[in-house]
């Protein structure tokens, strides 16, 4: 899981929705994919102010920094970390 997510921050995309479901995972192979795009960002965009993804998955101190600031990989790294605690 934390590959997948390395590589769309090595392509200068930010996820923003980061949550197991969010992951699919062969079972002959046991390779795992990152799926749902639809409210990534590109880093070059620096995007800013509204707050995208699961409200759940995003880390309290960054909803109120994003109120006002910019997003980042810490909101992805965040939620990848839920998502491993959950499992």
């Amino acid at each position: 899981m934390s590959a997948e997510v390395e590589r769309a921050h090595g392509n200068g995309i930010l996820h923003l929705d980061i949550k197991g479901e969010n992951f699919l995972r062969n079972k002959e192979t046991g390779e795992v994919k990152l799926i749902d795009f639809g409210v990534s960002e590109f880093m070059a965009d620096n995007p800013e102010k509204e707050i995208k993804g699961s409200l759940p998955w995003i880390a309290p101190e960054l909803i109120v920094r994003n109120i006002t600031g910019k997003f980042s990989t810490e909101q992805d790294v965040y939620s990848l970390g839920r998502s491993y605690v959950l499992a």
